[in-house]
């Protein structure tokens, strides 16, 4: 029986790891270069931020890069990263969302509060594709 070419199934997912995470490293100059060190951010904020700086660079996009090597070289524990990422990407959402509403973050003024909403639910809407498609994987690997 032939292995099944994972990424094969999946073109898209390839250019979406990096494009995450690049997305998350461009975060993460911005955050550290400029919002941290201002007073205009609320502590309470830049708080919050800087506790996801680790998981998202150590957990997140090591995850992502992971999965691309992988599973381009069809190997199936990319099937596993590539869930263990879209599990921590709904997480980090969840955890936005849930600080975003507490903070009033969304009705700050109609830019931040689209700016927020926007990388929320392609943060939960990513995590979620990415549980799919593992989950499809799998369902490819066992032939079920």
């Amino acid at each position: 029986m032939q292995t099944p070419n994972y990424l094969y199934h999946f073109k898209w997912l390839k250019t979406t790891f990096f494009l995450t995470i690049g997305f998350l490293c461009l975060f993460w100059i911005y955050f550290f270069g400029l919002q941290n060190g201002s007073e205009e951010v609320s502590d309470i904020y830049k708080a919050y931020e800087r506790a996801f700086a680790i998981p998202d660079l150590l957990w997140i996009c090591i995850l992502l890069f992971l999965s691309f090597l992988w599973l381009k070289n069809n190997q199936t524990k990319g099937i596993v990263t590539t869930i263990a990422a879209g599990s921590a990407l709904v997480f980090l959402a969840l955890a936005d969302i849930s600080f975003n509403f507490q903070q009033g973050l969304y009705t700050v003024n109609l830019f931040e509060g689209l700016l927020n909403s926007v990388i929320n639910m392609l943060s939960l809407g990513y995590g979620l594709t990415l549980l799919y498609v593992g989950q499809s994987l799998i369902t490819l690997v066992s032939n079920k």
